[in-house]
Parts: structure tokens; C-alpha cells; sequence
């Protein structure tokens, strides 16, 4: 291959890289950051967890919109947590978010694809004065039979 065509590869390649390069970084800046919601799983026994285990945390709407399936507001995955207490961090656009709703921060853990520990009906977020930081959630057991739909 002649020097000339190398070096022509070579300026088309760096071309394509910047031109991406800007791309990526306008979309980025487009980008509105993302409001979180911290706390921690609390539990009521000192648990070590089997592997394989997973926590789901998910910010919902209170009301009709729960029982329709409606996508949650945010929610974090957590695989294979090993001790209690469980620290999350749940991410989500406020773009979404209706300030004349209600949202509770609702907690599963699930071993063997099975619920194991629940935080109920959960606790109030974000809205109507609630907080979004240092959120203590208490996990509850699950009693053997109970069924709960997700």
C-alpha cells in the first residue's frame, strides 16, 4: 500500500472519530442529570445473604397507575448482596415526576426467584415534603405460602 493511501485511511479514520466524538459529547450535554433517591434496606435479623440472591428498589406512584403496570418512576438491581444492611441509590429523570403525585420507595429481595423480604407498601419520597436522601426502608419477611404480585 502506497504511503499516500495509508495516510488518506488514516485522516478518514481520525475524521470519523472526532466527528463521533462531538456527537457523543453534544448528546451528553443535551442531557438533563438524573435526581437520586439514597437510603438503606434495614432488617430485623442480621442476614447473610445465599448467591444468586437479588434486590429490587423502585420508586412507584401511589394510586390507579400501581395496579395498571405502569413503568416505575426509577429502580435499581442489586445482585448478590452479601450482609445487612443494603445501601441503594435509585436514579430517575424529574422530568417524570408530578409534583401533585405521591411516591413511595418500595423494596424485594429475591432468592431463588423467590420473595423472600418486602418493605410493605413502602415509604413516601421526594414529593409533598418527603425526603430523597438517608432513607431508612424496613425489610419485612415474607410468610412461606404468601404470594405478592409485582
Amino acid at each position: 500500500m502506497s504511503r499516500i493511501r495509508v495516510a488518506k485511511i488514516a485522516l478518514l479514520v481520525a475524521t470519523v472519530v472526532l466527528v463521533t466524538g462531538m456527537a457523543l459529547a453534544q448528546s451528553r450535554s443535551d442531557r438533563k442529570p438524573l435526581a437520586r433517591v439514597t437510603g438503606v434496606l434495614t432488617f430485623r435479623e442480621n442476614l447473610e445473604f445465599l448467591p444468586g440472591t437479588i434486590v429490587s428498589v423502585e420508586i412507584r406512584e401511589v394510586g390507579p397507575s400501581q395496579r395498571s403496570g405502569m413503568k416505575p418512576l426509577g429502580e435499581v438491581v442489586i445482585r448478590d448482596p452479601k450482609r445487612v444492611p443494603i445501601l441503594f441509590t435509585v436514579l430517575y429523570d424529574p422530568a417524570n415526576l408530578k409534583l401533585d403525585r405521591e411516591y413511595v420507595l418500595h423494596a424485594r429481595v429475591y432468592a431463588r426467584r423467590i420473595v423472600e423480604h418486602t418493605s410493605g407498601p413502602g415509604v413516601s419520597v421526594i414529593t409533598q415534603g418527603n425526603p430523597t436522601r438517608n432513607i431508612r426502608v424496613p425489610m419485612n419477611p415474607v410468610r412461606a405460602g404468601e404470594t405478592l404480585a409485582r
